[in-house]
């Protein structure tokens, strides 16, 4: 692998110096990517030398990428592209982006990606039992069946939910292409909950556990000094789930009181896996799971930490600033706010890059786009999940800041990462004064 990736990195370098010096002796400047395009701009073209080298630049490039980028950003990125209906013809294609090698003509063989959507099961053993196709995996699988399958399909109505006057500026979790995609009126999330939907519900669970095992699970511990919040004081991880966020905290803060919130159903069965899997946290009191609506106001009035964990990419910005505001209404003065979703980069340079709202944020170095292009697609099609699915999105850093203003929290850090190795980059916000 190593030599592989060597003598892609050789055959760059050599193509790139081949393209220019042939550019320079034929008098046909390569374009420049600042002016338009005309046909004479690609008269270096002409050249086969500069042909051939051109070629050699893109198949290594790509391939290189394949061979360097973590496997799940690269199967998002060939999911998210169009395949064709026909077994073989599908294979063949996705082998050209490095997902399957063909051996032999017709005869194709598992890589290093491909694997990613390999469950580990039989496959008798799934047509007996289709809806179990997920249970005991990594959620990878399920992560990609996701955008592949369902993602896809409502991507298909993106066009057409933009035209139609009713939806198209609509930020109602019902106007959006997954609706028109598949004729209902509920919200995804009503929509899962109903009798016929159990194993797409299913799957998403699965789905979230797969994105869960590929971030730290240490995200938050150094978003805040955890240690310094005095003894007793609660932390309240609003729509938290199951309570993994918690959890993990409680674990290294025992001084502190955790009330994870979410609806009933998720609450019983909170208790029930926290006492099964953490007896040793159960037996303390110290994690609670009270059932709560979000979007109605606040009870716990006396909050040292409010956490939202990939709660406010899944919906509209009005729906964002009434969780919000219900949060600042309880607030006391001291409270902090942390948010962790994905923050979208800009393809072009960031100024507040330098402040103290972008901090760990590393910007590419030129000639690269600032947000190191394909090479970080990742966020972009998830924030294009957000948007087919709930008509919500992932925000950018201005983005949240004008939220958390327009609803009374001022935003005084961010932790940024490298977005192709973390989805979480978690954000602390503090109430103003003037706002209640």
């Amino acid at each position: 692998m190593a030599a592989e990736i060597q003598q892609l990195s050789d055959l760059i370098a050599s193509s790139v110096s081949t393209l220019l010096r042939t550019c320079e002796d034929n008098k046909t400047p390569f374009p420049d990517p600042k002016q338009p395009f005309t046909p004479q701009s690609e008269a270096f073209r002409a050249s086969q030398a500069a042909n051939d080298a051109t070629n050699l630049i893109a198949a290594s490039a790509l391939q290189l990428a394949a061979r360097v980028l973590p496997p799940y950003v690269s199967m998002m990125s060939i999911a998210s592209g169009v395949l064709r209906p026909v077994p073989g013809r599908l294979l063949r294609i996705l082998a050209t982006d490095h997902c399957y090698k063909e051996l032999t003509p017709d005869v194709f063989t598992n890589t290093r990606l491909s694997t990613i959507m390999d469950s580990g099961k039989c496959v008798s053993d799934i047509l007996e039992k289709p809806e179990d196709k997920h249970e005991g995996t990594s959620g990878l699988a399920a992560f990609l069946e996701l955008f592949a399958g369902d993602g896809a399909k409502s991507s298909s109505q993106l066009f057409e939910n933009m035209r139609d006057p009713n939806t198209a500026r609509s930020g109602e979790p019902n106007h959006t292409p997954f609706n028109r995609a598949f004729d209902v009126d509920l919200s995804l999330w009503l929509w899962y909950e109903t009798k016929d939907q159990a194993y797409r519900r299913r799957r998403l669970e699965v789905a979230m556990c797969g994105v869960a095992q590929m971030q730290p699970p240490d995200v938050l511990d150094d978003v805040l000094n955890w240690k310094a919040i005095p003894k007793e004081s609660i932390v309240v991880d609003v729509g938290g789930g199951i309570g993994t966020s918690s959890i993990a905290l409680s674990k290294k803060n025992a001084h502190l009181k955790f009330v994870v919130q979410d609806l009933q159903t998720v609450c019983a069965e909170a208790t029930t896996y926290l006492s099964k899997e953490y007896p040793e946290i159960s037996e303390t009191g110290r994690l609670s799971f009270v059932p709560h609506d979000f979007f109605t106001p606040q009870p716990m009035a006396n909050a040292s930490v409010f956490i939202l964990k990939q709660i406010m990419h899944n919906w509209s910005d009005p729906y964002c600033a009434r969780i919000l505001r219900a949060l600042r209404a309880a607030a006391m003065p001291t409270t902090k706010l942390v948010l962790a979703d994905n923050i979208v980069a800009y393809a072009c340079h960031d100024p507040t890059v330098q402040s103290g709202l972008n901090s760990g944020h590393k910007e590419a170095p030129a000639p690269l786009l600032a947000n190191y292009g394909a090479a970080n697609g990742l966020p972009y099609l998830i924030d294009l999940g957000m948007m087919v699915w709930f008509n919500s999105q992932e925000r950018t850093i201005g983005q949240l800041d004008t939220l958390l203003r327009s609803t009374g929290w001022q935003l005084v850090s961010a932790k940024r990462h490298d977005p192709r190795s973390n989805f979480f980059e978690p954000v602390v916000a503090v109430p103003i004064e003037t706002c209640v």
